[in-house]
């Protein structure tokens, strides 16, 4: 049941996302701006997923808008990169956020990677991009 959850909510995620009005566009911004934030499974302790584990988690289903996924993936790129230590320290958590767990790292690369691949478009954007090879 948490599995159809996840998928519907990430569906539902997905085709807001092509919305233009001035609440859809503050929420992208919203999203993104929230991925370095840490969001506590527990309030006794201050550890748990950023937002970027959260969302990449509701990414797996549904067509994304490309500018959103663009931006998105430039940002969790950028986090990344500059993380002040062990890349692989930034995406470690203990929560589960897919259903079934799979036992794997919350990378939010790997949702994001998923939604990239629900969007061609988005994906030749997204890599020229960062691969410095402009809009060709």
């Amino acid at each position: 049941m948490l599995a159809d959850i996840q998928n519907n909510l990430s569906m539902a995620l997905a085709n807001a996302s092509h919305g233009d009005s001035p609440a859809m566009e503050a929420w992208k911004k919203d999203v993104i701006a929230a991925g370095p934030k840490i969001f506590p499974v527990d309030p006794a302790m201050p550890m748990g997923p950023n937002g970027f584990q959260v969302m990449s988690s509701l990414m797996h289903k549904g067509k994304f808008d490309a500018d959103f996924l663009n931006d998105y993936g430039q940002a969790v790129v950028k986090y990344e990169r500059e993380y002040p230590g062990d890349p692989g320290v930034a995406w470690r958590d203990t929560a589960h956020l897919d259903y079934p767990p799979t036992g794997n790292a919350n990378d939010p690369l790997s949702g994001f990677m998923d939604a990239l691949g629900h969007n061609p478009a988005a994906s030749l954007d997204f890599f020229n991009v960062s691969t410095g090879q402009g809009d060709d």
